[in-house]
């Protein structure tokens, strides 16, 4: 019998955690997702830092 309580406790355990769980890697998801957008778009701006640099020496 004590088996089955126990059985029953992790079972509620898991579904009280399991959405904790699952939030937190989306939460890592979408925070790994920014900050590589971030490092695209810094990059992005380096480029066209670049362009208008070179651009900026042609036209001088």
């Amino acid at each position: 019998m004590e088996n089955f309580i126990d059985r029953i406790q992790y079972l509620i355990w898991d579904v009280i955690t399991m959405p904790c769980l699952f939030f937190r890697i989306s939460w890592i998801q979408s925070l790994h997702e920014g900050l590589s957008a971030l490092v695209v778009q810094h990059a992005l701006i380096g480029e066209l830092e670049d362009v208008t640099g070179i651009l900026a020496d042609f036209c001088t």
